[in-house]
């Protein structure tokens, strides 16, 4: 399916789509795009490491909205995470950031979200 347009009806954000020979198949409601940025709090790796398999389940209930993920480095050093999903609402989008198993246990000195 490819993207033909978007734009607002009736208070929802719209997605029309085709498959192939340019049928339209429909419309289709779609969220918004949020950055959740998770920068590791000093000294948090070996924590990091022990919730690692709660990160990927927590993450894994996103799959979905999940647009794109993944480590930030500087240099070979891990300095957080990064997420770009696409949810309803900003309030979805702190519930995703907050609830995180590593933000929970106190893995990150803080959290930044954009739309």
């Amino acid at each position: 399916m490819r993207r033909l347009g978007a734009g607002w009806w009736g208070g929802v954000w719209l997605l029309r789509t085709y498959h192939g020979g340019g049928l339209i198949v429909g419309c289709q409601a779609v969220g918004m795009e949020f950055l959740c940025y998770h920068r590791d709090r000093p000294g948090s790796l070996g924590l990091r490491h022990e919730l690692l398999e709660e990160h990927w389940s927590y993450m894994d209930r996103f799959a979905a909205e999940m647009i794109a993920r993944g480590p930030t480095f500087d240099g070979e050093r891990l300095t957080g995470s990064l997420h770009i999903v696409d949810l309803p609402d900003s309030a979805a989008a702190r519930a995703f950031a907050f609830d995180e198993p590593g933000y929970q246990a106190g893995a990150y000195r803080d959290v930044l979200i954009r739309r």
